[in-house]
């Protein structure tokens, strides 16, 4: 009886983590990216000749579940939105 009692709250165990892992949430989470230099991309010809440089910022936006929300509530780099 006891192997019985531990096999099924195993079960619901693994039942209860999966499920955290696909329920979905209303919140999503915002990362930063790379910053990338364009003058490797881009060459204008013709142009003045400046100084400095333009870049490009990358970022990325993802569905929360419950374990991606409390990484995202304690990682100073990410950011919730409803």
């Amino acid at each position: 009886m006891k192997k019985r009692v531990r096999i099924l709250s195993y079960i619901a165990l693994v039942l209860t983590i999966a499920m955290l892992f696909f329920y979905p949430l209303p919140y999503y989470i915002t990362k930063p990216g790379i910053a990338q230099e364009l003058k490797p991309i881009i060459n204008v010809q013709g142009g003045y000749e400046e100084q400095g440089s333009f870049y490009v910022n990358h970022g990325s936006n993802g569905k929360g579940d419950a374990f991606i929300i409390c990484y995202g509530s304690y990682s100073r780099l990410s950011s919730l939105v409803s």
